[in-house]
């Protein structure tokens, strides 16, 4: 693998990106085709339990949960679905997500269900932090 800088650093509230034909927000056009993206940080786990954690995503993406590969979803497709299950204690885990985009349509959303959470949700900006907490 080749080792490169990244050439956008930003903050981003979450992974919520719905599939566009055009460059993403706060991205100019020459982030329409061909680029990679990888957020990290920590997420608050509210309970004890089983979560399910997905991406939706065109093209390919993954998610790690703890350092571990959880979900696969990756290849040259559509928005697609794809999901995974893992316990996990109440507290801090780490979150990362990769993603990489061909050609045509672009879009990477994180979504979890599980204890605390109604429903199957983005992983929403107030459970993630960019530091592990106490």
């Amino acid at each position: 693998m080749r080792k490169r800088k990244a050439t956008v650093n930003r903050l981003d509230e979450n992974m919520n990106f719905q599939s566009t034909g055009n460059n993403w927000y706060g991205l100019n056009a020459g982030w329409r085709d061909r680029f990679s993206a990888m957020w990290s940080g920590c997420g608050y786990m509210p309970r004890t339990g089983r979560y399910t954690f997905c991406t939706v995503a065109d093209d390919g993406s993954m998610l790690y949960i703890g350092g571990e590969r959880l979900v696969n979803n990756d290849g040259l497709h559509g928005m697609r679905r794809r999901s995974a299950a893992v316990n996990a204690n109440q507290g801090y885990v780490p979150i990362a997500g990769t993603f990489f985009e061909n050609g045509g349509g672009a879009g990477m959303i994180a979504e979890w269900s599980g204890p605390g959470i109604k429903g199957r949700r983005v992983i929403s900006y107030d459970a993630l932090t960019t530091q592990k907490g106490d």
